[in-house]
């Protein structure tokens, strides 16, 4: 439901009469604010009716809001009472000249629609207050709103275009319209052949069949770098269609673009409703589990946790920056996914409760499913898309205060799953589970008894991929001999063995630092935090775990042990127990008798 102070639906109504002369125009309607960004001159917003969105735009912020507190403008209600309309760059602006903070509303629970281009009239309304009604005008709309420099003047398009899926080194007389969803920075380079310095940057181009890479060498940066903005539609002819050199892209297209000379590219606003924000095949995180290690995806969730960004070095001596977030979505899991070098040094802090769509991270699977940014790895905070809307909606009413889970992996280790029999501790010594040349699995109720080591973590690598232990050295960094550096600071992780009890028997299993997380409720850094800083704190995690049922998913494997042959329980997923889903579940198994 939209909020009861919102005038639902106006955004329609104003846009949908702005070329009729007579009619009466509503004054002091009230708005939500979606999203805010401000520029050197103006404030720009996106405006909700409950219903529809228009973008709009002041040069003075409304009486009473506090822009500068930016966690608080999203969402905020404000009272329009001088404005005009305004068809520009193929769409249709509200020009905000006065208006008042009047309160927060909710984050709407669906995405609005966005509401239709503007034509190619060159007149604008404006609602003047004292006359109230919309009178016709000439065309001011400033120069300066303009973009795109003045040597590349937008051209009237017939509309006939190749779709990007379409394009490959035999397509002729090809011309796209696409929207630039990325570009990257200037980077310098020296030519192995001649030994000349160059310059390059490269692209990511969209439309509704596909995207693709396109990269500009030397000259091209200087002509048109600055103008291809990110979010802007072009209208692109005339370059080199090469093979796509998967090395350097992640995108699914087999060929890539390389502007030149003979390239040609004009702005494109006209068509720009008819152009998708971005296009992504999003893996939702439950379905994680089943995606094999080094695959190369996209996600979309929230960021539930965001971590500082530490500095490390690398094997040949030079620093990098890595910042680790914890993603979650509607499916109520949660993945690590890890940034790198500038992508981590840029993320905004405050973003933390925002959405996040990645495209272009790889899957790891060493104890559990993580994931990490790759170098052409695209990160976008609150993209404009359905999915975005959605899951913020969710998260703000409600979903920040579920209870996630970590992802673990397929197959044997795979995520949780609901077995038609549980065993108890005794019927998987008995069935001899483990002594067999493969693993066993099973699932099991248990209660974890004690924790008998007194700091169940080592201080582990940070470094991609490793979590091996690293020592302190006299100069108190810390060193990983596989991965041959030195870090500041270990990433402390879990390691521990405890027994487990049901009913009938007695285990000792084994849990890593994702299923240890579970019982214990902290993560091993801050257990070592409290360790060192906080006495009572410490034993607080270390004995409210007690007497706790869990469902534990256990790998049971032969192993050899001072030469004698043992079973090794292995924790590969693990849940509190649901009392109101293990009743129903135990009357259902009376019922079949």
């Amino acid at each position: 439901m939209s909020d009861p102070q919102i005038s639902y639906g106006v955004l329609s109504n104003i846009i949908g009469h702005s070329n009729d002369s007579g009619w009466l125009a509503p004054r002091g309607v009230v708005l939500q604010i979606l999203k805010y960004k401000r520029d050197e001159k103006n404030i720009r917003f996106l405006l909700h009716d409950g219903k529809n969105s228009a973008p709009g735009f002041c040069t003075e912020a409304p009486e009473g809001l506090d822009l500068s507190d930016l966690e608080n403008v999203p969402n905020s209600l404000i009272r329009i009472q001088n404005y005009s309309v305004r068809p520009m760059k193929g769409k249709y602006y509200l020009l905000i000249r006065t208006s008042e903070y009047i309160g927060k509303g909710e984050f709407p629970s669906e995405a609005p629609t966005a509401l239709p281009v503007a034509s190619n009239s060159t007149e604008i309304f404006s609602f003047v207050n004292d006359q109230h009604k919309l009178t016709k005008k000439e065309d001011q709309t400033a120069s300066n709103d303009s973009r795109h420099p003045q040597s590349h003047p937008q051209k009237k398009s017939n509309g006939i275009f190749t779709e990007i899926s379409a394009l490959t080194p035999f397509t002729t007389k090809w011309r796209i319209c696409a929207r630039v969803e990325y570009r990257s920075d200037i980077r310098t380079f020296r030519s192995k052949t001649s030994g000349n310095d160059g310059s390059l940057f490269n692209i990511t181009l969209v439309d509704k069949s596909g995207e693709i890479r396109a990269t500009g060498f030397n000259e091209i940066v200087e002509t048109y770098y600055n103008m291809l903005e990110p979010g802007s539609v072009f209208v692109i002819s005339g370059a080199r269609i090469n093979s796509a050199n998967k090395k350097y892209s992640n995108l699914k297209h087999d060929y890539e673009i390389t502007l030149d000379r003979n390239t040609t590219i004009e702005p494109a606003d006209d068509f720009s409703e008819s152009v998708p924000k971005m296009i992504a095949d999003f893996t939702p995180l439950d379905k994680l589990a089943d995606v094999e290690s080094e695959s190369v995806i996209n996600v979309i969730g929230v960021a539930h946790n965001v971590y500082d960004a530490t500095s490390q070095m690398s094997k040949t001596g030079k620093e990098y920056t890595k910042r680790d977030i914890i993603l979650v979505d509607k499916s109520l899991f949660m993945v690590r996914v890890t940034l790198w070098s500038e992508t981590a040094t840029k993320f905004d802090e405050s973003k933390q409760g925002h959405v996040v769509a990645i495209k272009g991270v790889r899957v790891s699977d060493f104890n559990g499913k993580s994931l990490s940014v790759l170098a052409s790895g695209l990160v976008i905070n609150d993209p404009e898309i359905d999915e975005a809307y959605n899951l913020q909606g969710w998260y703000q009413n409600g979903g920040l205060d579920s209870n996630f889970k970590w992802i673990s992996n397929s197959g044997g280790d795979g995520k949780f799953e609901t077995p038609e029999k549980y065993l108890t501790l005794q019927e998987a010594t008995e069935n001899r589970l483990g002594m067999s040349d493969t693993p066993d699995y099973f699932i099991t109720m248990a209660v974890i008894n004690r924790i008998i080591q007194r700091e169940p973590y080592y201080p582990a690598c940070t470094q991609p991929n490793c979590n091996k232990k690293v020592v302190q050295q006299t100069n108190e960094k810390w060193r990983c001999e596989k991965c041959d550096v030195e870090i500041e600071k270990p990433n402390y992780r879990y390691v521990l063995s405890v027994p487990a009890n049901d009913y009938t028997d007695q285990i000792w299993i084994s849990c890593f630092d994702e299923t240890a997380q579970v019982f214990l409720g902290v993560s091993a850094n801050e257990l070592y935090d409290y360790y060192q800083s906080n006495d009572e704190a410490y034993k607080h995690v270390m004995e409210d775990y007690n007497h706790n049922e869990y469902i534990f998913k256990i790998k049971a494997r032969k192993e050899f042990f001072n030469n004698v042959e043992r079973v090794r329980y292995q924790v590969v997923n693990i849940h509190p127990a649901d009392f109101i889903t293990e009743s129903r579940k135990l009357l259902d198994d009376i019922q079949q008798y």
